[in-house]
């Protein structure tokens, strides 16, 4: 049977790991005329590519096709730059979202999830996306830049937008949108220049712009690769990790038993199914790879959920297990020097949640079924996700 891969059709989002393992077996180096890229999909190939920036370049693409790619470069952010410019920022905000900074948040990342939940404690149901997956993230982001908690579910809004192909004014609703985020961080950083200095990052970003660091519109790019990273990823993590527990009541049950197994837990739910299925890159150059000839300015798709499920490097991938020795092995966050700074974060904002949820309503079921997911080829989750709630 002929594999097709159109990462556009509905139908991939609803079970794309049988195609993935195809890939892997049949086609490692695969052309996809859907959407005219090459697809990696074998765990040593995408490691490979995301720790060679020379060849697989982020800054040659740079950004998206269309009119939404048009407006981020012209506000570039991290992921848009190779060396030695993307060295020079990173080494800028690296001390901004060091580990130990984002760690010490834990009091707060907690006092605010229980504040989030607290309402639903007698009621018996909520959408764990809506009510809650969406707000928490958010607003922590929120917190981190220096914006007011209640422009969150704002931005959160022009996310969706932005990361929803299926919308039916789709490329142009994420335009509309990235106008509205960088329209929003040019005021805010208007108004920001005129009150007392602070330890917040947006603080940092008009001072890095004062300075001759880096000029605005790549301070706002910095502000939408937050506002998209905040509100979008943990967020859609936070719902699928849900499922997976549900869907091995063998493994939550272990959970509840051995609650110490919960941050391996999470590493487990990102490698079997994390948000970010796929990332791009542009050839610098050509590259012969498993019998195929990819040439220098071809996009390729680096399937990571594919890579994290490759059982050439997973013993049984198939197979959800909470106690499995993953060893920092999964590409959930990516890799090289493009891995992700708000990875501690994300962890931390995960594992919160659920020793939350899990004290509250152990025998919690949600309903994918009434849900309502994310059509994007990119990041993949539920916008609506209803919860019952049960101890």
């Amino acid at each position: 049977m002929t594999i097709v891969f159109n990462p556009n059709d509905r139908d991939f989002y609803v079970a794309p790991r049988p195609l993935y393992k195809r890939l892997r077996d049949e086609a490692p180096v695969f052309w996809s005329e859907h959407a005219r890229w090459w697809a990696l999909s074998r765990y040593d190939d995408v490691m490979r590519a995301t720790r060679d920036w020379k060849v697989y370049s982020h800054a040659a693409g740079g950004g998206s096709s269309g009119g939404s790619g048009e407006r981020f470069r012209e506000f570039p952010f991290l992921l848009m730059f190779d060396p030695p410019r993307h060295t020079a920022l990173r080494n800028w905000i690296r001390p901004l979202l060091a580990p130990a900074r984002l760690l010490a948040m834990e009091e707060a990342v907690r006092a605010l999830t229980c504040e989030l939940l607290a309402p639903f404690e007698q009621t018996g149901e909520m959408d764990l996306t809506r009510d809650f997956a969406a707000r928490l993230p958010a607003i922590v982001i929120a917190d981190i830049v220096g914006l007011p908690r209640d422009d969150a579910p704002m931005l959160t809004a022009w996310v969706d937008d932005l990361a929803d192909s299926g919308h039916p004014e789709f490329p142009d609703s994420a335009a509309r949108a990235i106008n509205h985020i960088a329209d929003y961080y040019v005021r805010t950083f208007a108004a920001r220049r005129d009150r007392p200095a602070g330890d917040d990052l947006l603080w940092h970003l008009v001072e890095a712009v004062r300075t001759g660091v880096m000029p605005e519109n790549e301070a706002v790019g910095f502000g939408l690769l937050m506002t998209i990273a905040g509100a979008e990823t943990t967020t859609k993590m936070i719902g699928n990790t849900a499922i997976l527990l549900q869907q091995h009541p063998d493994q939550r049950a272990l959970l509840l038993e051995r609650p110490e197994l919960l941050p391996n837990a999470i590493e487990e739910a990102l490698r079997y199914n994390s948000t970010t299925h796929i990332m791009t890159r542009t050839l610098t150059t050509d590259v012969e790879l498993h019998g195929r000839t990819m040439r220098a300015g071809d996009t390729v798709a680096l399937l990571y959920n594919s890579a994290n499920n490759d059982e050439r490097q997973f013993t049984d991938p198939e197979r959800f297990d909470i106690t499995r020795d993953i060893g920092g092995r999964h590409i959930a966050f990516g890799g090289g020097i493009h891995a992700c700074l708000g990875a501690p974060l994300a962890r931390l904002e995960l594992r919160v949640a659920f020793e939350e949820i899990l004290a509250r309503w152990p025998g919690f079921s949600v309903h994918p079924e009434r849900g309502e997911r994310y059509f994007n080829p990119f990041t993949q989750g539920y916008r609506r996700l209803p919860m019952t709630l049960a101890r």
